[in-house]
Order: structure tokens, then sequence, then C-alpha cells
């Protein structure tokens, strides 16, 4: 794959999700979402809806994506 080909998996997201919603779990009687899983959850269950297996990252909306890269990589972090 060349970097114009570079596409976010289904699985490496709800990883992502997963570490997220562990570090920041659902609140309140509403149970919110912390605004980093609420991000990650909303192209989590698109992606669900449609069966996307992945998407290109030039698809994913930039907060998104930047919200998705600290997930991935900083396991545990600890952002409010």
């Amino acid at each position: 794959m060349g970097s114009g080909d570079e596409e976010l998996s289904f699985d490496s997201l709800h990883s992502a999700l997963g570490r997220c919603m562990a570090s920041h779990p659902p609140e309140g009687l509403e149970r919110s979402l912390h605004p980093d899983a609420n991000a990650l959850a909303t192209l989590w269950g698109l992606m669900s809806y449609l069966g996307a297996r992945a998407v290109p990252l030039s698809q994913v909306d930039p907060v998104v994506l930047q919200t998705y890269r600290r997930w991935s990589t900083n396991v545990g972090d600890d952002r409010t």
C-alpha cells in the first residue's frame, strides 16, 4: 500500500474505543460517553452499520483520526 492508500481498520478502531472506554467508562444516569469515546463510537457505529472492515484515512474526520491515534498509541491515557 502506498501512503495515499492507508486505511483505518474496524478492528483497530474497536481496540482504541475499548481502551478509551476502559479508562473513561460511561457516567451518570444517562450513561454519557467521554468525548473521545463519543468521537470514536460515531465512526465505529457507521462502519458497523455499513459492514466496512476499513476506511481510507483520507475519509476520516481529522478530529476522529487524532483521537484514534491518541488511544491507539497511549494505552491507559488519562486525558480528561
